[in-house]
């Protein structure tokens, strides 16, 4: 579903509440939420604010527009959708225990530690915390291994994490 233009500036003005014409990395990050439902990590905001030389830079109105409704062909929707389903207190970030109770919703008979081996493959930072970026690796690992599949079910009724 296409994301209107009134939407977006709506957002946009609220997120600039300075009235500056312009969003920081804060105001990116609560627009992001508003709009997408998600908090998207650090690197998802350096990466659009990044101006390439390793500066970051304010994002105008119609830098904004044109992001965000190219947004909407974005081809981990349903990877970030899980991965708030995953995240129910909006952190942005996963832990083992977020993680064991979106398995045991769907697949009770996954043991704890089979879960937290899946989770130790997934944080690659060691710190306890499953970044966004991280788990859409993941995903993305465990979808290549499910090729004959149209969506993420078989990931979730399979004994193999991310093998």
């Amino acid at each position: 579903m296409a994301v209107s233009l009134r939407r977006l500036q709506t957002i946009f003005d609220h997120c600039d509440e300075d009235k500056k014409g312009f969003l920081n990395r804060k105001d990116l990050k609560v627009a992001m939420l508003i709009l997408f439902g998600y908090k998207p990590s650090k690197y998802e905001i350096q990466q659009l604010l990044d101006d390439g030389e390793g500066n970051e830079k304010l994002m105008n109105f119609e830098t904004f527009k044109s992001i965000m409704a190219a947004s909407k062909h974005d081809p981990d929707h349903e990877i970030r959708d899980i991965f708030r389903m995953f995240d129910t207190h909006c952190r942005g970030f996963l832990v083992f225990d977020d993680v064991k109770r979106a398995f045991h919703a769907v697949a009770p008979h996954i043991s704890d530690a089979t879960i937290r081996a899946c989770c130790e493959e997934m944080c690659r930072e060691s710190d306890g915390r499953i970044s966004y970026r991280e788990f859409a690796e993941a995903m993305r690992h465990a979808h290549e291994h499910t090729e004959h599949h149209e969506n993420y079910d078989h990931f979730f009724n399979s004994n193999v994490c991310f093998s």
